[in-house]
């Protein structure tokens, strides 16, 4: 299929190396900055089959208010824009378009999201239980805490019915039990590490990812591409993985 690429930095490179490995065409490539640029925004002349976005949460809205309006199914890898989400969804639903998107299109991440939640659930059963999320990114990452982080925040609160709100800043005083603290460390060219801990009187287990590169991020963005391509509606790819990759 022809793939338009909306943001070419670190990630639109190794999606355009893996699609074009999965015999896709790279048919266009939006990005002001870059040299490669087939243009600086979405055209309502564009003709590819689908498009996949990793530009800034600055930039997002707007793409998808163009995809919509020219009917164009999209990805988005993009984080940092989900305080929008029930009004972006309107818009696609009106649009009649075809959108999916993740806080992380790894399919790593997901196998950790669904290890995470597992156990979360059984941490939920024993008295004296408790958890906490840490994630680690590059210095050049803009959103803090990640969209991953928030996703992996959201799975425990579901799952351990002690925990009802995800505290982001620095405590200023003794923690709720009712608080799953967050932290965020930016350092380096670390590309991301996720760990959930679930504390217990005697013992500390973690559940923890680690991604060397952007590969799995790219992979599974272009898989939700491939399955979207023809489809309508809004769809979250961690509710969809199992069918996509199946």
């Amino acid at each position: 299929m022809n793939i338009g690429l909306i943001g070419y930095g670190k990630m639109g490179k190794i999606i355009a190396e893996i699609a074009q490995n999965r015999s896709h065409t790279i048919h266009e490539i939006i990005d002001p900055r870059a040299p490669e640029k087939t243009s600086e925004m979405l055209m309502k002349e564009t003709t590819s089959d689908v498009y996949i976005d990793f530009s800034t949460p600055t930039n997002i809205r707007e793409n998808i208010r163009l995809a919509c309006a020219y009917k164009k199914n999209i990805v988005v890898g993009t984080t940092g824009w989900t305080d929008d989400l029930p009004n972006i969804q309107k818009m696609v639903q009106e649009a009649g378009i075809g959108f999916i998107w993740a806080s992380n299109f790894s399919p790593a991440v997901q196998m950790f999201f669904r290890t995470a939640r597992q156990a979360a659930k059984i941490a939920n059963s024993i008295p004296e239980s408790d958890a906490a999320i840490w994630e680690a990114h590059h210095r050049h990452k803009i959103d803090s805490p990640s969209g991953t982080a928030i996703t992996l925040g959201e799975t425990i609160l579901e799952e351990m019915k002690g925990k009802k709100t995800m505290l982001f800043d620095r405590p200023e005083k003794k923690i709720s039990p009712e608080e799953l603290h967050v932290s965020s460390i930016r350092v380096g060219e670390v590309p991301g590490t996720h760990t959930a801990l679930f504390d217990f009187p005697s013992e500390t287990v973690e559940v923890k990812c680690t991604s060397r590169n952007r590969s799995g991020f790219a992979l599974g963005a272009v898989l939700a591409a491939e399955w979207i391509r023809e489809k309508k509606g809004f769809y979250c790819f961690d509710t969809v993985f199992e069918e996509i990759v199946r």
